[in-house]
C-alpha cells in the first residue's frame, strides 16, 4: 500500500497528461548542425513557414478576369440596348442600310402599271386609286421602290397643278409605303417618307417609323435604329409606348 501511493504521488495530473504538447520545430540553424554531426553532408535549406494573410477581403473575379463591379457596369451599358445587344461587330454590308437587294431592272409587273399611271397623267387623267396600291404591293426590289416614288412625286404634282390639292396624301398610304421599304429592304428611301416636308405628298406618323424600327431590331442594326430615332426628332413625331418596346 505505501509503494501504491508513493507511485501515485510521483504520476502528474491526470489534465496535464491530456493537455497536447507544443511541437517544436527546430530552427534552421540546429537543423543544419545536427546533420552535419551525422553525415557531414551539406544540410539542405529549410523553407520557413509561408506566412498568412491577415487580410479577409475577397475579390471575386469572373474567369476572364473582370471584376463583379466593372460586369455590373457592363451590364448597365448594355441595357441602354435593351434585351439584344451587339456583343460582336456585324459587318455594316449585311444587315444596315445598305443592305438593300441588288439593283437591276424593275420587275415586268411593277414597270407596266407604272407606265399606265405615267400616260394617265400625262393625259391630266388621275390614275385610279387601285393602281397605286397596287404598284405598292407588287414592289420586290430596289428599283421597283425608285419607280414607286418618282411615281409619287409626279401624283402630287398632279394634284397641286391640276386639282388643286394641297394637302399630302393621308397617313394610311405613307405606313403602307414603309412597310413595303421594310419588307424590300430599301431603308434609305425609307427614311425619307417619315421627313414631314417631302416632296412625295407622304403624311409620316409613329406608326410608318415602327415598321423601320422593327426591321432594324430583327437585324440587330444598332446603327440604323439611331438613324430612325435621330429623323424622329428633328420631325418632332411623338413616340408611343410601342416605340420603347421596340427600341429596349
Amino acid at each position: 500500500m505505501q509503494a501504491l501511493s508513493r507511485a501515485r504521488r510521483r504520476l502528474p495530473p491526470f489534465s496535464t497528461l491530456l493537455r497536447p504538447r507544443p511541437s517544436v520545430s527546430p530552427s534552421p540553424s540546429a537543423a543544419a548542425a545536427a546533420a552535419a554531426e551525422l553525415g557531414g553532408a551539406a544540410a539542405a535549406p529549410v523553407a520557413e513557414p509561408w506566412p498568412r494573410a491577415r487580410s479577409f477581403s475577397f475579390r471575386p473575379l469572373s474567369p476572364f478576369g473582370v471584376t463583379c463591379s466593372n460586369l455590373l457596369r457592363l451590364t448597365a451599358s448594355l441595357k441602354q440596348w435593351g434585351d439584344h445587344p451587339m456583343p460582336y461587330p456585324i459587318n455594316g454590308a449585311c444587315f444596315s442600310s445598305e443592305a438593300n437587294k441588288e439593283s437591276g431592272d424593275p420587275t415586268e409587273t411593277v414597270e407596266e402599271l407604272y407606265q399606265k399611271m405615267l400616260k394617265s397623267v400625262e393625259a391630266r387623267t388621275m390614275p385610279p386609286n387601285a393602281w397605286l396600291w397596287s404598284l405598292i404591293s407588287k414592289c420586290s426590289s430596289q428599283d421597283d421602290i425608285k419607280l414607286l416614288f418618282q411615281m409619287l412625286e409626279k401624283l402630287r404634282i398632279f394634284r397641286l397643278s391640276n386639282l388643286r390639292i394641297h394637302a399630302n396624301f393621308n397617313s394610311h398610304l405613307c405606313m403602307r409605303v414603309t412597310e413595303t421599304c421594310a419588307r424590300v429592304g430599301s431603308l434609305d428611301y425609307g427614311l425619307k417618307a417619315l421627313w414631314k416636308h417631302n416632296v412625295y405628298g407622304l403624311t409620316p406618323t409613329i406608326g410608318s417609323a415602327h415598321y423601320l424600327l422593327l426591321y432594324a431590331k430583327e437585324h440587330n442594326d444598332a446603327k440604323l435604329m439611331g438613324k430612325i430615332m435621330q429623323v424622329l426628332q428633328k420631325n418632332s413625331l411623338p413616340l408611343q409606348p410601342g416605340t420603347a418596346d421596340i427600341v429596349f
